[in-house]
């Protein structure tokens, strides 16, 4: 909270836009200041915008991507950045396919993305998450073998990251929904019960933000059709909400 009252006035306005879910007003905030916070704030609420609707969107996910990129630009040194640039390629990754990921080199850019947010900021929670998932996803993307061999990408690396974020911040109910989905997406039968724990806590848990509350709703959605039996609508629903295309 220090950190967001320290923000410029003009990056607090398009910070506090995202923070109550005004996304596209965030985003207009963000890139009329141009500066490293005020393009965060934008990219966070393009990927929001992105990742809340009911069918995947390419070309909201590029502009987060865009966004993200443009934040870098302006300074090199922000963790939060690379995050955003992180999991926004993990749902472009999706939509593109195997053939059209390596043509836009997306685990290239994504792995760089990695290296350089835990570098600058080895114990933050959303950098540890961010880092889980991108070896769980290339996990479940390409294989255990190749994910291991061109990315250095175990899965149980990606296990480890994530228990070090929640260790760090159990009350994040985001970062506990992200777990869940990520683990459900690779090992849903032999990780069912910590799928539910990450679940329940998620349930548990404050909402930050406008973004926290809808992750919450979906949690509490996962976690009903979980506790219902109904495995095949959970599963359906965790790839919706992970952008994996159907069918």
């Amino acid at each position: 909270m220090a950190a967001f009252l320290a923000l410029p006035a003009s990056a607090q306005e398009a910070a506090e836009l995202y923070r109550a879910g005004q996304y596209q007003a965030a985003i207009a905030a963000g890139e009329r200041t141009g500066s490293a916070d005020a393009l965060i704030a934008a990219a966070q609420g393009a990927f929001a915008d992105a990742t809340l609707r009911d069918a995947p969107c390419a070309a909201c996910l590029q502009r987060a991507h865009d966004l993200a990129k443009r934040a870098i630009a302006a300074d090199p040194t922000r963790p939060r950045a690379y995050v955003i640039l992180t999991v926004t390629i993990g749902y472009q990754a999706r939509i593109a396919g195997a053939l059209g990921s390596r043509r836009a080199r997306y685990g290239e850019e994504s792995k760089a993305a990695v290296e350089t947010m835990l570098k600058l900021a080895p114990n933050d929670p959303w950098v540890l998450a961010t880092a889980g998932g991108w070896h769980i996803e290339l996990t479940r993307a390409i294989g255990s073998l190749l994910s291991r061999m061109m990315y250095g990408a175990p899965f149980d690396e990606g296990v480890a990251y994530f228990k070090r974020a929640l260790a760090a911040d159990p009350a994040d109910a985001t970062l506990q929904v992200q777990y869940a989905l990520a683990l459900s997406s690779m090992a849903f039968d032999s990780m069912r019960a910590e799928v539910r724990a990450a679940l329940v806590a998620a349930e548990r848990a404050p909402a930050r933000d406008a973004y926290d509350g809808a992750m919450k709703e979906r949690g509490a959605t996962l976690l009903q059709l979980l506790d219902q039996g109904r495995d095949a609508d959970y599963l359906a629903l965790t790839r919706r909400t992970l952008g994996i295309p159907q069918g």
